[in-house]
């Protein structure tokens, strides 16, 4: 399907076939469009992954979620809006702020086999595969034994294990009540929906922007290039886009079973947006460190997001609402917050975050 001429910039290229941690639903996470893997990753490496419940093979969820969103249509066959063959034109910007959340750049400096001595070269999976292996089943093995991961340590860990799981609609720990996790991911949505829509520069540093709470997560002197594009300069002048990608990935894990609760939708519209349909309330965000990886990860796939697209609040159709305002602006953050707030309505704002209905490790 072709998109409006505002929209074309490039075809989506040919990705790879490997994924992350089962944190968000499943994707294929090459560093950019652009970029082939610079490393190769050991049989024994993914072995390792897969044991952590980090699928060898797998579907491309977010991608196609992405691709839907942009308007895909698949005209019946699924495999259109896969993103590796289709013809119709993305941002690979887009794709590459999706990958983010799940692929955080970050440098590292330590001991662990396979980690880049140098402070320059950053660490991602697909570019330091081994080290960034290393790091993950370490960080999840802490995790397990209850230690949390807060500002002084990696992206990857704080994201997946600690106190920016944010980036996935998450709760941050056990217990933490419902509206406390949607002040963090309204933060997030608030700070990449401004960098989207050039509000915010991108060089402007992280702990000088005037969002409350933000600091508290983000205390170094790194910028939003630093942050979203660290030995990746090719993404610096769509920073926009990445950004864009980032907030619609955290929309999209909002109606993952394995990430949010959510009561039955009634069929009533957003207000003020007639045209959206609202999803169920929120019942409870859920936690990752007490849930079993191989059944947060059988929630994630491609097989289950494609079916969730029967009801008519789904993870395409507010994702294409919010990209309307995008392609439509600059449309302020208080007219977006709005409608986040019909995504995120919860039904019990005290709600206690846990495992849900995933079981237990």
């Amino acid at each position: 399907m072709k998109l409006q001429k505002y929209i074309l910039i490039s075809l989506v290229a040919t990705l790879t076939h490997w994924t992350l941690p089962s944190m968000a639903f499943e994707l294929w996470p090459e560093i950019t469009a652009s970029e082939k893997f610079e490393d190769k990753a050991t049989q024994s490496v993914l072995e390792k992954l897969f044991g952590a419940g980090v699928r060898k093979f797998s579907n491309p969820a977010h991608e196609e979620i992405t691709n839907r969103q942009f308007g895909c249509a698949d005209n019946g066959n699924d495999a259109d809006c896969v993103g590796s063959n289709n013809e119709w034109p993305l941002s690979p910007r887009v794709i590459a702020g999706v990958r983010w959340n799940d692929n955080p750049p970050f440098l590292y400096a330590g001991d662990y086999g396979g980690c880049p001595k140098n402070l320059t070269e950053r660490v991602q999976f697909g570019k330091t595969s081994k080290c960034w292996t290393t790091l993950f089943l370490d960080a999840k093995a802490r995790a397990a034994g209850g230690f949390f991961f807060g500002p002084g340590y990696n992206l990857m860990a704080r994201s997946h294990f600690g106190d920016l799981q944010f980036f996935h609609s998450m709760a941050t720990r056990d217990m933490e009540r419902a509206f406390e996790t949607k002040q963090k991911i309204f933060m997030w949505a608030e700070y990449t929906w401004k960098l989207a829509s050039r509000e915010i520069s991108p060089t402007t540093p992280l702990m000088e922007i005037p969002i409350n709470g933000f600091r508290i997560h983000f205390k170094n002197g790194f910028d939003s290039k630093r942050l979203f594009a660290l030995g990746q300069p090719v993404l610096h002048s769509q920073l926009d886009h990445v950004a864009l990608g980032s907030l619609l990935h955290m929309l999209q894990d909002a109606f993952s079973k394995a990430h949010v609760e959510r009561l039955p939708p009634t069929g009533e519209a957003c207000p003020n947006h007639p045209q959206v349909t609202a999803p169920g309330k929120i019942k409870q965000f859920n936690t990752y460190a007490g849930q079993d990886s191989h059944a947060h990860s059988d929630m994630d796939t491609l097989e289950v997001m494609r079916s969730s697209l029967s009801t008519s609040a789904n993870a395409v159709s507010s994702g294409k609402a919010l990209i309307q305002m995008f392609v439509n602006g600059p449309v302020p953050w208080d007219t977006v917050k709005g409608l986040f707030d019909c995504f995120y309505t919860l039904s019990d704002e005290n709600a206690r975050s846990g495992p849900g209905s995933i079981p237990k490790r």
